[in-house]
């Protein structure tokens, strides 16, 4: 392995919970199960185009409620999509303050506006990245290849220096098609853990 200059983290997942009570207590119904829903979010066209940038927040809860058969009050749908951001994982400060002393430091991110806002207004944790990378800024989702070879044209250095941790398994295999070091995490212990699997800690 190459020396590591660069780590770049997912967000959701690795650094913060996604949670998924709010969503589960307001949108759910005798039509629709908390199980149903989440498998119905992970393939939504809505989602998708929403983290894209491809729509805005009114437009994006319009044809999800025409995917799922159902509607909700504007007040009701935002307030929950927002608690999607759950609080940040123990120790996510700490690790990133530790690797930002040696690494230059990224995260690369499939997410929309308002999620983005939320993060930005309620965490300290964005200072801590020489470079953002969001799906909805950059009109690429992962784990499309376009959008990891942009991620490396942004940073500016080679693959090989670069080590990638995601929760997604697609994601992650798509970024060692694109000639990174990339690792699936779960949660700051599994990314403390692969990254000392490495030597990188």
């Amino acid at each position: 392995m190459s020396r590591i200059t660069t780590i770049i983290f997912d967000l959701g997942g690795v650094l913060f919970e996604l949670s998924w009570d709010s969503v589960f207590s307001n949108w759910t119904s005798d039509r629709l199960t908390p199980e149903q829903l989440l498998e119905k979010w992970r393939v939504s066209p809505a989602v998708r185009r929403f983290e894209r940038g491809d729509t805005d927040f009114a437009s994006f809860k319009d044809e999800f409620e025409k995917e799922m058969g159902l509607s909700w009050p504007d007040e009701k749908f935002e307030g929950a999509f927002r608690d999607i951001v759950g609080g940040l994982y123990p120790g996510s400060r700490e690790l990133l303050s530790e690797l930002s002393e040696r690494y230059l430091l990224a995260c690369f991110s499939n997410t929309n506006p308002v999620h983005w806002d939320v993060l930005a207004s309620r965490f300290d944790i964005l200072g801590f990245f020489s470079k953002t990378f969001t799906s909805f800024e950059m009109g690429m989702v992962k784990p499309e290849r376009k959008a990891f070879l942009h991620v490396l044209e942004g940073l500016g250095c080679p693959g090989d220096e670069v080590v990638f941790l995601d929760d997604g398994q697609a994601n992650v295999r798509a970024a060692v098609d694109c000639g990174m070091n990339a690792r699936l995490v779960k949660g700051v212990r599994g990314a403390r853990e692969a990254l000392a699997d490495m030597g990188l800690l």
